[in-house]
């Protein structure tokens, strides 16, 4: 048997009838490269970046990772660890987003995906191969990937992912024809959308993508060519590829991911108003897989 920590957050998600459709929606982000990564708390209005603890299991191993998703669904935060990850490189676990808490799921058993994004109108977990944009489905109970299909792409940088709330896959594989993409879901190819114009670090990548509720698509712009990797936070434009700069994070940010998190009234109301504080969590078990 082994222990899995369900967040507050979660547990509260469930409690309150999934009232997370409802409450404050914050932007997280993680870094990734060979160090033991952060969970940050990035203000998406400036790109400023805070930390909220790192990624760590109950052993003490540490992780680095390279893409988030979040579940509406369930309230549940994903991550997929890069291939030089300290501990359990190259698969999927799960964050709690109050306190940086890792839980590993399993190997994506295909290789590392560059990012990840759920489709809420499927209930889909979905991730980007980094060299060539791939896109495959992740069964989230175990993390193993299967490839959807071949792209028809090849010596990309980045690959940047994100779902829209209509259900469209959106991928950024710099070097691809277009830029901007989106993918078709049934096998995996990509329609060009646009060229990026008015990136603050033209020749890198965006190595990741997130859609806030609004319809605003944010991402990370990473300059490859400084080794303390740098990355601003952007927006893009999903029309005309037009990037505008939100401004500079934190140094080898490689994730991001919009969070709804219960209102404080909701958790008043559930006489657990002072739980949202702190990074308490409820312990359950299962079977190894």
């Amino acid at each position: 048997m082994k222990t899995i920590r369900v967040s507050v957050f979660v547990a509260l998600c469930f409690v309150a009838g999934l009232a997370v459709a409802s409450g404050q929606e914050i932007l997280l982000g993680t870094t990734g490269g060979p160090s033991p990564g952060e969970l940050y708390s990035i203000d998406p209005n400036t790109g400023s970046a805070t930390a909220i603890g790192a990624l760590v299991d109950a052993s003490a191993n540490t992780y680095s990772v390279t893409g988030l998703a979040f579940d509406s669904l369930t309230g549940i935060l994903y991550g997929a660890t890069s291939s030089n990850s300290p501990y359990g490189a190259q698969s999927l676990v799960s964050i709690d987003p109050l306190t940086g808490f890792v839980t590993f799921v399993g190997s994506f058993t295909t290789g590392s995906m560059g990012d990840l994004t759920f489709d809420s109108t499927t209930g889909t977990l979905y991730g980007a191969r980094p060299t060539n944009g791939d896109l495959f489905s992740i069964d989230t109970t175990t993390g193993v990937a299967t490839n959807v299909g071949s792209s028809g792409l090849s010596n990309i940088r980045g690959a940047g992912l994100a779902a829209s709330s209509g259900g469209g896959i959106f991928g950024a594989p710099k070097g691809a024809p277009g830029d901007l993409v989106i993918y078709n879901k049934s096998n995996g190819s990509v329609t060009p959308i646009a060229p990026f114009s008015g990136a603050p670090f033209p020749n890198g990548s965006i190595g990741a993508l997130a859609f806030k509720a609004s319809g605003t698509l944010y991402g990370l712009n990473t300059n490859q060519n400084d080794v303390a990797r740098p990355a601003d936070l952007v927006t893009i434009n999903i029309a005309t590829g037009e990037i505008t700069n939100v401004g500079q994070s934190v140094n080898y940010l490689d994730a991001i991911a919009f969070v709804t998190v219960p209102e404080p009234a909701t958790l008043s109301l559930l006489g657990l108003g002072g739980l949202g504080s702190i990074g308490l969590t409820i312990l359950r078990s299962r079977k190894n897989r």
